[in-house]
C-alpha cells in the first residue's frame, strides 16, 4: 500500500504541475494569436475588367433604333423613345444600378458592309458589355447576386432571319467597394464629383489598390466610385483567365 500511495503522488506531479514561467510564456503566446487576429487582413484577389474602355470591342452590332438612323431609315415616332430607355439602360448598368428588362434590347442587328461574322468573340460591347453563350455558362457557375445575363437574338445584316448563335447582356445591378480611391494613383473624371479613373499611362496593376471590404460579396459588380470599370471575384475571374480569356476581358489581378 505504501507502494502506491507514493506513485499515485508522483504521476500528479508529472502531469499537473507547470513551473510560473512556462505559464508566463503561455500567456503571453496567447495574448499574441488573439492580438494578431484582431490585426490581420484579409487576403486574397479581385479582378479588373477593362472592357467598357475599349473601342475595339464595339464590332458593329446596332440595335434597331439605331440602324435605323444609321442607315438613313426615317426614325418611327417610337424609336426616339425606344432608343432613350436604351441609353439609360446603358448608363444605369455602367453604375451598377437596377436596370429593367425592357431597357435591354432583345434583338441586335449587324451594321457593317460586309458579311455578317460567323461566329462572335468572348465578349463585344453593344451599349452593354455582351457575352457569347459558351462565356455565359461560365458566369453562371458563380454567385452573381443581383446580376442576370439576358438573352438577345442577333440578326445578319438583311435584318430577317436570326443568325446561328445568341448573347447574353451582363446586367450588372451590383454596387460595392473594390478600389481603396485614397491609397489608388487615380483622379477625378470630372471636378467635385466623386467618380475616378487611373492615371494617363498607369497599368491598373500599379495604380489600383483593391479595397478589402470585398472579399464575401457577389462574383461580379461596379464601383460606383470608379469610371466605367467593372470587378470580379478571385474565383470567376481566375477561371476566365484559366480558360484563356483574359485578354478578351482585358483583366488584371489585384491583390491585397
Amino acid at each position: 500500500m505504501r507502494w502506491f500511495r507514493k506513485r499515485r503522488k508522483s504521476r500528479g506531479l508529472s502531469e499537473n504541475v507547470t513551473s510560473p514561467t512556462s505559464s508566463a510564456a503561455s500567456a503571453d503566446e496567447d495574448q499574441q494569436n488573439r492580438s494578431n487576429l484582431k490585426t490581420a487582413k484579409p487576403s486574397g484577389a479581385i479582378w479588373v475588367s477593362d472592357v467598357y474602355q475599349r473601342h475595339e470591342l464595339s464590332i458593329g452590332f446596332v440595335t434597331e433604333p439605331m440602324r435605323n438612323k444609321i442607315t438613313s431609315i426615317k426614325f418611327r415616332d417610337e424609336d426616339v423613345e425606344i432608343a432613350k430607355k436604351h441609353s439609360d439602360g446603358n448608363k444605369k448598368n455602367s453604375r451598377g444600378e437596377h436596370v429593367d428588362p425592357g431597357a435591354v434590347p432583345s434583338e441586335l442587328y449587324w451594321n457593317l458592309s460586309e458579311a455578317s461574322p460567323s461566329t462572335i468573340p468572348p465578349v463585344f460591347n453593344a451599349g452593354h458589355p455582351m457575352l457569347r453563350a459558351d462565356i455565359a455558362e461560365i458566369f453562371k457557375h458563380h454567385d452573381l447576386g443581383q446580376a442576370r445575363l439576358q438573352e438577345t437574338q442577333l440578326f445578319g445584316c438583311d435584318a430577317e432571319a436570326p443568325l446561328d448563335y445568341v448573347a447574353y447582356a451582363l446586367i450588372f445591378q451590383n454596387q460595392g467597394h473594390a478600389i481603396d480611391i485614397a491609397k489608388s494613383d487615380v483622379e477625378p473624371v470630372w471636378p467635385g464629383r466623386e467618380v475616378f479613373k487611373p492615371k494617363p499611362d498607369a497599368s491598373l496593376a500599379d495604380c489600383l489598390v483593391p479595397d478589402t471590404r470585398t472579399v464575401n460579396g457577389p462574383a461580379i459588380w461596379i464601383d460606383p466610385n470608379m469610371f466605367r470599370y467593372f470587378f470580379l471575384s478571385d474565383a470567376l475571374g481566375s477561371e476566365l483567365a484559366a480558360a484563356g480569356f483574359g485578354p478578351a476581358f482585358g483583366l488584371t489581378r489585384l491583390e491585397f
